[in-house]
């Protein structure tokens, strides 16, 4: 989305066809504008009136709740009832892969240096024989 969105901006809706809507990004960016030109509960309830006019075919109704940084925004800013089990186990079983990925990344980062050091005490310790 290239223009800039303030609270007044009014929600682009994923219509039929190929056309330019609101991603979860947006959704969020016009929340922040919304809570700090009126504040959080009146933010709050023009957010999740615009929300609803979605049908459940468009794309934020369906993506945006699976969404790590979408979902970890509706829980900072307790916006309730658009995430489900399904929704928090998908984003939740993607945090462990992402967790394991970096764990692991890490242990080939520092494996050579290991090997290095266990090497030279082995070395060490022949020596000293």
């Amino acid at each position: 989305m290239s223009n800039t969105i303030t609270w007044q901006s009014v929600p682009d809706y994923d219509g039929w066809g190929f056309d330019s809507y609101w991603k979860c990004p947006e959704w969020m960016q016009w929340y922040y504008a919304l809570k700090a030109h009126y504040g959080t509960a009146t933010a709050k309830n023009i957010w999740l009136k615009a929300w609803g006019k979605m049908d459940s075919f468009e794309h934020a109704a369906n993506f945006c709740r699976y969404n790590a940084d979408f979902v970890a925004f509706l829980k900072r800013e307790k916006i309730p009832g658009l995430t489900n089990f399904i929704s928090d186990t998908i984003v939740n079983a993607g945090k462990v892969a992402t967790n394991t990925t970096t764990a692991a990344n890490t242990i080939v980062k520092l494996l050579p240096a290991a090997l290095i050091v266990v090497g030279g005490a082995l070395l060490v310790k022949e020596l000293r024989k």
